[in-house]
């Protein structure tokens, strides 16, 4: 009989306090009082909200790091909130490692443009903000098969569903303040 394998495509730190989700969507509501339309905030599958940076894509870590990095509580420091046509994010600062050239929090991305959370590595121009803190949890994630490993899924649907956030409407914020 084979065994089912783990297909881990990242580990990354998951935001997945209900107020932090709760402090990020407020940040974001300040900018935009609705999302210009066709931007939207990263979900998973399920319509929980998916704010979390990246550790490591696409590559297995070793066991060692496995072990004594899944399922650790960090906090992520933000300080700067940047974004390009396709994305927006958070730039993180504190000593969480990733792999990413610029550590960082996806917040919302332009669907209607193509935009994928992704786009969010092309950010070149940040702005700083009021410092802030989020408390996260390093989770591996397999989208293919629709699964975040090393969490009861029933508790993470309850914890971090905070409801619905407008995804579409006219713009009430602006970008003008990136130059890109």
């Amino acid at each position: 009989m084979k065994k089912n394998k783990k297909n881990i495509q990242w580990i990354a730190a998951s935001i997945e306090n209900k107020k932090d989700i709760v402090k990020i969507l407020k940040y974001l509501d300040k900018i935009f009082n609705i999302l210009p339309d066709g931007w939207v905030v990263p979900k998973f599958p399920d319509g929980n909200f998916d704010f979390h940076m990246t550790i490591r894509c696409c590559k297995e870590l070793s066991f060692h790091s496995k072990k004594t990095l899944v399922n650790k509580k960090v906090v992520l420091d933000i300080d700067a909130i940047g974004a390009n046509d396709k994305a927006i994010a958070f730039r993180e600062v504190g000593n969480t490692y990733s792999d990413n050239d610029i550590k960082h929090i996806t917040i919302a991305f332009n669907r209607k443009n193509g935009g994928l959370p992704v786009d969010s590595n092309n950010i070149k121009h940040w702005i700083k903000i009021k410092p802030f803190s989020v408390k996260a949890v390093i989770r591996q994630f397999d989208y293919q098969n629709n699964k975040v490993y090393d969490i009861d899924l029933n508790e993470r649907g309850s914890a971090i569903n905070t409801g619905n956030f407008p995804e579409k409407g006219k713009s009430a914020g602006s970008f003008s303040k990136f130059p890109y």
